[in-house]
């Protein structure tokens, strides 16, 4: 059996005395979309933001690409950086620079391409995401979904072995969320990259998890496929992933 990419063993993450993460145990494998699900309020993100080190665990253990990297330093955890891609909820495009320049920083911070390479690879990883002619547009002239697919372009800079998303699908209409779904789908596919994504969305979950880590009251309520997820007899699992059945339709043991 394959290593697990990310391995976290007892997590615990509090704001302040309030705790938010209690005793997650979860491990994500490589080539698979794993999708942390839940209600508003449960954590997702949460955990998210402690996996790739924006927020410090209060205890536990958090593995990525075999390195405990909890009490790194964020020197040593420069490396580790490299390696992960992370789109943010609402995109995190620089407002005032070009498309062109938000998708080259970590190309301009991390590497020392010369110029006329970086564009290049700009220019290649916006055609990657169907974006093509939008290198000198700022990111107030895109639409919505232009500006994810912009954030996700921006997140292959560096060809990432992992890529994380934040509620990849949040204030998008249905039509735009099934496209974004879709280009997820076939990136894994063709690129063979592990992806992870935090959302509440039900329709974009169906489209593409492999596996569901499913949180509720910062604790996993449930771990394993999403086909198992489905058929889960479990009250709170049951109602979440059935919530847009009619109501009445009762689990069956």
């Amino acid at each position: 059996m394959a290593r697990p990419i990310v391995r976290i063993r007892d997590l615990n993450f509090s704001y302040g005395d309030t705790p938010i993460l209690k005793g997650i145990n979860a491990e994500i494998y490589p080539g698979q979309i794993t999708v942390i699900a839940g209600r508003s309020g449960c954590g997702k993100t949460t955990l998210l933001r402690n996996i790739v080190r924006l927020e410090i665990p209060t205890s536990g253990s958090i593995e990525l690409f075999g390195h405990e990297i909890t009490s790194y330093s964020e020197q040593a955890f420069g490396e580790v950086r490299r390696r992960i891609g992370m789109l943010f909820q609402h995109g995190a495009l620089l407002d005032s620079i070009s498309v062109h320049d938000n998708i080259a920083i970590p190309l301009e911070q991390h590497t020392r391409l010369p110029p006329r390479l970086i564009t290049r690879i700009v220019d290649t990883k916006l055609n990657r995401v169907g974006l093509n002619g939008v290198t000198h547009l700022f990111p107030s002239e895109l639409s919505g979904g232009m500006k994810k697919r912009a954030a996700l372009a921006r997140a292959m800079a560096l060809d990432p072995e992992i890529l994380f998303f934040d509620e990849p699908s949040a204030g998008l209409d249905p039509m735009t969320s099934k496209t974004l779904d879709a280009l997820i789908i076939g990136m894994a596919q063709r690129f063979g990259i592990t992806l992870v994504a935090v959302t509440h969305e039900l329709t974009s979950i169906r489209r593409i998890a492999d596996h569901i880590l499913f949180l509720d009251d910062g604790e996993v309520r449930f771990d394993g496929t999403f086909e198992e997820a489905n058929a889960c007899c479990d009250e709170v699992v049951f109602d979440f992933f059935h919530a847009d059945r009619r109501q009445g339709l009762g689990c069956v043991d």
